[in-house]
């Protein structure tokens, strides 16, 4: 997958309500959580220069099938036999594209 973004820096402010709520997630589970809130202002201050905080918006997405590429040929005529034999609508046109894809007819 391919995401384009517009990118932008966030404020220091910003960057320090993400980290508290990007340590609030991994510290709440914990039996001794150690919040973001909680650790002593100048380690904060000496280190929140070395982080780079940003937004993304994203513009355009483009998904991109693979198709199992890069798998042995046995492992591909077993996968779209198994597609073939399934009772689901989208799984013989993806057979057929996986044979395609990998030269298999």
């Amino acid at each position: 997958m391919h995401v384009n973004v517009k990118l932008k820096l966030q404020t220091e402010e910003e960057l320090e309500d993400s980290l508290q709520d990007l340590v609030y997630k991994f510290e709440k589970q914990q039996e001794n959580p150690l919040y973001f809130k909680d650790l002593p202002r100048d380690i904060i201050d000496e280190n929140i220069s070395r982080i780079t905080g940003f937004w993304c918006e994203p513009l355009k997405v483009e998904a991109i099938a693979k198709l199992h590429q890069g798998f042995d040929r046995d492992d591909l005529e077993s996968v779209t036999k198994h597609l073939e034999t399934r009772d689901d609508s989208m799984a013989c046109p993806l057979s057929r594209d996986i044979k395609k894809e990998n030269n298999l007819d």
